[in-house]
């Protein structure tokens, strides 16, 4: 678990945020808690003008035990936000930096980024992941992160029409992925399950705890394959990755269309490679991409320190 409790207050290190005034403010670093609800929304209004999704999750990430969102205060007021959670296998999943608009260009986000970096590694992490857009790409390169792989956005209605898929049995983990490791679409994926939420490694571990959850869905007898992740109140379900094709991925997309219907989901959303060859059955099967929809997986070893720019 990525634990709370860093020092109330930690000085922003030399060279990352300079003082107004001549003088060095403390950046002190707390869990954020419901009072902060109206700054935080102020903040993200003006970060994105209104289109931020992160309001949406304030009150799940408050709740929630397996991370630590955080706001960073700088003389007594909000300045800054991020969220970290664990994703498995030693690899911390980050999100949600957000910097007030009157602290830009200061070195705060930055400063932010190195806060989580530190506590992770010493809580024993060894990866830290996120996803961004073009616009913040040079931003997270020049703090050490590195681009695993680019991913677009599919959608679909939910649907009446196909069968549930099956699911797979937790005891055939190992058959599994050695049909995968075979794939050319589950390949394109480099290791990672790329979503919202995590960016976890699709290595057994992960593959098993997706069965015993009753989300590692399969259909045909040469079998495709899909991860899914747990589905939000009155939100999409989504889908970790998508390996196969054929027949039996259109017969596992309409499945997992009318899996979301019966589970009273919204709609379906897939998260996969710009590239990925399942392309022609998610656009049979009733997706489509969403192409203002283009973010990048970052990863960044922890104990590893980027030079400032």
């Amino acid at each position: 678990m990525f634990e709370r409790g860093l020092p109330d207050f930690v000085p922003a290190p030399p060279g990352h945020y300079p003082a107004p005034r001549g003088r060095r403010p403390l950046v002190g670093l707390r869990p954020a808690g419901r009072g902060d609800r109206a700054r935080v929304e102020e903040i993200c209004g003006e970060v994105l003008r209104g289109g931020d999704h992160l309001p949406h999750h304030f009150d799940d990430w408050i709740d929630a035990d397996d991370g630590t969102f955080m706001v960073a205060e700088v003389d007594g007021r909000v300045a800054a936000l991020h969220r970290a959670a664990p994703a498995g296998g030693g690899v911390l999943w980050y999100e949600g930096l957000r910097v007030a608009p009157e602290f830009l260009g200061r070195g705060l986000g930055r400063t932010m980024v190195e806060m989580a970096a530190t506590a992770a590694a010493r809580r024993g992490y060894r990866d830290m992941r996120l996803h961004a857009g073009p616009e913040c790409a040079g931003f997270f390169e020049r703090a050490g992160f590195t681009p695993l792989v680019r991913v677009a956005r599919w959608d679909a209605e939910t649907s009446r029409k196909g069968s549930l898929p099956a699911v797979l049995a937790p005891e055939h983990t190992s058959v599994a992925l050695g049909w995968l490791r075979q794939d050319r679409a589950f390949n394109r994926y480099p290791g990672l399950m790329p979503v919202f939420g995590g960016s976890a490694d699709s290595d057994w571990r992960t593959l098993n705890r997706l069965a015993r959850d009753g989300r590692l869905c399969f259909s045909g007898e040469v079998p495709s394959f899909a991860a899914l992740r747990p589905t939000p109140a009155r939100g999409p379900l989504r889908v970790t990755f998508l390996a196969g094709g054929g027949e039996s991925m259109f017969q596992l997309l309409r499945g997992i269309r009318h899996r979301a219907r019966v589970a009273g989901a919204r709609r379906v959303r897939v998260i996969a490679p710009v590239d990925h060859p399942c392309a022609p059955e998610m656009l049979a099967a009733g997706f489509s991409v969403r192409d203002e929809f283009r973010l990048t997986v970052y990863s960044r070893r922890l104990g590893e320190t980027a030079l400032i720019n």
